[in-house]
C-alpha cells in the first residue's frame, strides 16, 4: 500500500474526518508542548496521548516496556484494527512509534507527522522501524510503512538555524542520488544570518520537500525491505560520515555532508569520477554550501585506529549482499559518477583509511 503524503499549512483538525480523538493512539515528542505555539491545546484534545523523550535513550527496550504498560493501561482491550497510531516528532519518535504501531494488536493503522527537517526528508519516508540492541542502534525492528505521512509546515518553518541546517546533508544526499530537474535548479546557497534569512531557507527548504520525498520513495518501491541492495544507494555519504558523527560528536546532518566530499574524493580516487566531472559536482555544491562552508575537513582530525573500529561496526558492512566476500573487513560503499549516478561497491576498510589519510581526514 503506498504511503499518502500530505502538505498542510497548520496542524490538521482533531476530529473526524482528519482525526477521531477517540480511536488515535498519540506518542509525541514532549518538547512540541512548548517548543510549538499551540500544539499543547491541540494534542490535549486527544484522550490516549502519550508523550515521550526524544533521543536514543527512548529506543531502549527498558523504555518501549514502560511506554507499553503505560499504554496499554489506558487503553485497554478498546484498541482494534482500526485504531491509529499518530507519531509526532523526530526519528527517534518515529522509529519508536512505528516499531509500536506494527506490533501492538498485531499491528494498528499508522501515521508519521515529522517535527524535524531530518525526519521530514528522510526517517518519517521508507517504512524502518527501530528499538536498540546490544550497543547497537536498530538491531530490532521491523518494515511497516505509514498509511499516510503529514508534514506541517507552520511547525518545520518553526524550527531554529541549527535544525533548518542540519537538513542540507539529507537533502543534497537525495538530490545527488536523484539528479532529476529538481536537484539541477536548487538554489540553497543562500545567507542565513538572521531570522528573516532563516526562515528563507527553510522556505526554499519546504518547497524541495515534495521532490526530496519523491525522489526518496522511487528508490524505497524498488527495494521496500532492504532485500536486493538497491536501497544501499541511500547510504550516500554515510559510511564516512557514520565516522565522523560518532567520533566527533557532531550533528548528523553536518557529517553526513562532510561524509559525502569525502565520497567525491573517494570516487576521484577509485576513477568513478574523472577530474572534470568532480568539478562540475563541485561547481554544483557550491550553490547549496552556504550554510555549511565554515564546516572544514581541517577540523575533523581523527585518529586511524578509531576510523577503523567504527568502520568496522558500521551496519552497511557486505555480509548478506548475495555475493562472494573477499574478508570481513570490507563495506558498501556508494560512489558517486555526477548527479543522478551513483554506484554501490564493497571496498576493504584499509583502502576507505588510505584515502581518508591522503585527503586529510586521519591522523
Amino acid at each position: 500500500m503506498e504511503t499518502i503524503q500530505l502538505y498542510l499549512d497548520r496542524l490538521p483538525r482533531a476530529r473526524k474526518p482528519d482525526f477521531d480523538p477517540e480511536t488515535t493512539i498519540v506518542i509525541f515528542d514532549r518538547k512540541l508542548m512548548t517548543a510549538v505555539p499551540g500544539f499543547k491545546p491541540w494534542v490535549t484534545a486527544f484522550p490516549y496521548r502519550f508523550p515521550v523523550r526524544s533521543g536514543e535513550g527512548l529506543k531502549s527496550f527498558s523504555s518501549f516496556q514502560q511506554t507499553l504498560t503505560k499504554i496499554h493501561k489506558k487503553v485497554g482491550d478498546k484498541a482494534g484494527p482500526k485504531w491509529t497510531v499518530l507519531a509526532i516528532g523526530g526519528g527517534s519518535v518515529g522509529d519508536f512509534a512505528g516499531f509500536f504501531a506494527s506490533v501492538y494488536k498485531r499491528g494498528l493503522r499508522l501515521v508519521h507527522m515529522p517535527t524535524t527537517w531530518l525526519a521530514a526528508i528522510d526517517s518519517s519516508h521508507g517504512g524502518k522501524t527501530g528499538l536498540n540492541f546490544g550497543g547497537a542502534k536498530n538491531q530490532i525492528g521491523t518494515f511497516y510503512p505509514s498509511e499516510m505521512t503529514v508534514m506541517v509546515k507552520s511547525i518545520l518553518l518553526s524550527l531554529p538555524r541549527k535544525q533548518v541546517l542540519d537538513a542540507f546533508g539529507e537533502l543534497i544526499k537525495i538530490a545527488v542520488i536523484d539528479g532529476g530537474s529538481w536537484a539541477k535548479r536548487l538554489r540553497l546557497g543562500r545567507g542565513t544570518n538572521g531570522s528573516r534569512a532563516v526562515r528563507s531557507t527553510a522556505l526554499l527548504l519546504w518547497k524541495a520537500l515534495p521532490f526530496a520525498v519523491e525522489a526518496k520513495m522511487k528508490t524505497v518501491r524498488r527495494d521496500p525491505k532492504e532485500k536486493t541492495g538497491v536501497r544501499q544507494v541511500l547510504n550516500l555519504g554515510h559510511t564516512f560520515g557514520h565516522v565522523i558523527e560518532s567520533v566527533t560528536g557532531r550533528s548528523h546532518g553536518e557529517s553526513i555532508w562532510l561524509g559525502f566530499l569525502f565520497a567525491i574524493e573517494f570516487s576521484l580516487a577509485e576513477g568513478y569520477l574523472k577530474m572534470r566531472e568532480a568539478e562540475l559536482l563541485n561547481d554544483w555544491l557550491k550553490l547549496q554550501s552556504e550554510p555549511l562552508k565554515s564546516i572544514k575537513k581541517s577540523q575533523i582530525k581523527i585518529k586511524t585506529a578509531e576510523a577503523r573500529k567504527r568502520l568496522l561496526q558500521d551496519k552497511k558492512r557486505t555480509s548478506g549482499l548475495g555475493r562472494k566476500q573477499k574478508n570481513n573487513d570490507e563495506v558498501r560503499f556508494v560512489f558517486v559518477r555526477g548527479l543522478g549516478k551513483t554506484v554501490v561497491e564493497p571496498v576493504s576498510v584499509e583502502k576507505i583509511l588510505k584515502v581518508a589519510r591522503q585527503n586529510g581526514w586521519l591522523k
